[in-house]
């Protein structure tokens, strides 16, 4: 119950480094006594385009001029 306890307050980037595929600990177990879901641990981030950062960018240009619409 500690173990589960102090996993539980880290942030979910320390709790998904906790998780190891080839622990003898099924995967399903180990994201329960984390506290995180499954995808989680097998979630890859997607690296963002140049045109999406040239979009966000522009999003935020219009968000601080234009900040009430």
């Amino acid at each position: 119950m500690i173990f589960k306890r102090r996993a539980q307050e880290g942030g979910i980037a320390e709790r998904k480094a906790m998780i190891h595929r080839g622990h003898a600990l099924p995967v399903s177990q180990q994201v329960r006594l984390v506290g995180i879901a499954r995808s989680s641990a097998y979630y890859q981030p997607q690296p963002v385009s140049e045109l999406g950062h040239r979009l966000m960018r522009r999003i935020d240009e219009l968000h601080l001029e234009f900040p009430f619409a």
